[in-house]
């Protein structure tokens, strides 16, 4: 059985060739690159946060390869992993986000953009960094409406659970809750995974299932 953590640090490398065969681990790869790159973004540009976002090389979308080396940046992953949707999974839920252009044009205009930067040296004006944050920001929001889609797939379910905190960083209470609240609220969240991941052998992930709700739960009882 595969473990279903598939970000912790130990995981991602055995995991990164899964993309390639599933449009849930993808959309997972997806949503992790954004929170990344939206975490170095919150920080100032420098130089070593451009080379964190955009990596050491200029890659390609055709060096797909070269992208799983880990100085690829967050940026240039979302970029290619995002091209991934059409190519490879064109009948998948995903269909509606790879259909859609505006998201597709805020990607690659932010990757390109950050690139232009590094490539010159010279770190954004304040309005344009705001403006990056801005654009990335409305790109989190757009894939975590398709969490929908997999409403009933443990693996993102978990994801999203284990991103709590870092959501929270980004997301206002209400915004958060309502994501939650799409895919039955979080007490029906987590009855699922704990029945599903007890039935499957993943004892080990209960008590951290039980740690984010009850963090969530507290959160909200101080909002």
């Amino acid at each position: 059985m595969k473990d279903p953590l598939l970000f912790s640090t130990s995981n991602h490398n055995r995991y990164h060739g899964l993309y390639h065969q599933s449009d849930f681990v993808l959309f997972q790869f997806l949503l992790r690159s954004s929170l990344i790159s939206y975490r170095f973004l919150k920080e100032n540009l420098s130089g070593y946060i451009l080379t964190k976002l955009v990596g050491e090389n200029c890659l390609c979308l055709n060096e797909g390869p070269a992208l799983l080396q880990t100085k690829a940046g967050s940026l240039c992953k979302l970029n290619y992993y995002f091209s991934l949707l059409e190519t490879h999974f064109p009948e998948s839920h995903t269909i509606e986000l790879s259909n859609n252009q505006g998201l597709k044009k805020k990607i690659t205009t932010l990757y390109f953009t950050t690139k232009e930067y590094q490539l010159v040296k010279n770190a954004p004006s304040t309005s344009c960094f705001q403006e990056l944050q801005s654009e990335l920001k409305t790109v989190l929001i757009l894939l975590s409406e398709q969490l929908f889609f997999f409403k009933e797939n443990e693996n993102v379910l978990f994801f999203l659970l284990s991103s709590l905190k870092e959501f929270r960083g980004y997301y206002d209470l209400p915004l958060i809750t309502s994501i939650l609240d799409r895919l039955g609220g979080i007490e029906k969240i987590e009855k699922y995974l704990i029945h599903g991941y007890a039935k499957r052998g993943f004892t080990h992930l209960l008590p951290e299932i039980h740690h984010q709700v009850h963090w969530y739960k507290e959160l909200l009882w101080d909002y």
